[in-house]
């Protein structure tokens, strides 16, 4: 029964994390927004320097898909994905180390 719990709970997030990011705002987030603002008044300062790992999608984009709708909803679905097996593989962890 708890099986069958984690398969809904799965097939739920992923449904809601590919049709509710179709509907994302397109402002900026509230750390970008900060940083837009300190920038704005001379506060915030950044280095010019190279980073130390570029991200696989940026912005939520990938340039691999066209579609910036397809792209968002593609983004959802892959952080979706990724904390299951995330949260899967440490459960599964604490689970064989208190022996349960």
């Amino acid at each position: 029964m708890g099986d069958d719990y984690v398969i809904w709970g799965l097939v739920i997030a992923i449904l809601l994390s590919s049709i509710v990011s179709l509907y994302a705002s397109s402002d900026p987030d509230g750390l970008e927004w900060v940083a837009q603002i300190l920038g704005e008044r001379g506060q915030w300062t950044t280095l010019e320097s190279e980073p130390l790992f570029t991200s696989p999608m940026p912005d939520y984009e990938l340039s691999l898909l066209p579609n910036e709708s397809l792209a968002a909803s593609f983004a959802g679905l892959t952080g979706v994905l990724l904390m299951f097996v995330f949260v899967y593989v440490i459960g599964s962890l604490l689970e064989k180390k208190n022996g349960a």
